[in-house]
């Protein structure tokens, strides 16, 4: 993989994700794994009585940049609705495979922007995200 993809602020956020420890017993946990390099992960989290995310943690077996997308994820997802995590699930989609999409309105998203150019690192920028929306949806009592 290209340095631009792999570089010192990929390192620090991947670093960030040791600050969000899988819970003992979350509402919803789940496992993701992508079919191309075999990345995977353990993604736990509860919702709030309004039906937001207020605890996640996360089990990572990911490269750096994996590991990067997963703690932006993990950073930024508490008080979120089910609902904003789709958005931004789809989001992320969109904006990883079309080169004119708009950033999506998530924060930090600007240090993996080099992944668009890899199409064979998108599952594993996209990892977090797909699991955060299954296991949020699992947590609520609805399909994903």
């Amino acid at each position: 993989m290209s340095g631009a993809l792999y570089n010192r602020d990929i390192i620090r956020l991947a670093a960030r994700l040791a600050d969000y420890p899988m819970p003992d017993a979350p509402q919803a946990r789940v496992e993701r794994r992508t079919s191309v390099c075999g990345s995977r992960l353990a993604l736990g989290l509860d919702l709030d009585d309004g039906g937001c995310v207020c605890r996640v943690g996360i089990t990572p077996h990911l490269c750096a940049l994996g590991q990067a997308s997963a703690a932006i994820f993990a950073s930024h997802c508490c008080g979120k609705s089910r609902a904003e995590l789709i958005t931004a699930r789809d989001a992320m989609k969109a904006w990883l495979a079309d080169g004119d999409a708009p950033t999506p309105d998530w924060p930090e998203l600007d240090a993996v922007a080099d992944a668009r150019a890899a199409p064979s690192r998108h599952e594993s920028v996209m990892l977090a995200f797909e699991a955060g929306v299954e296991a949020a949806c699992c947590a609520g009592g609805e399909a994903a």
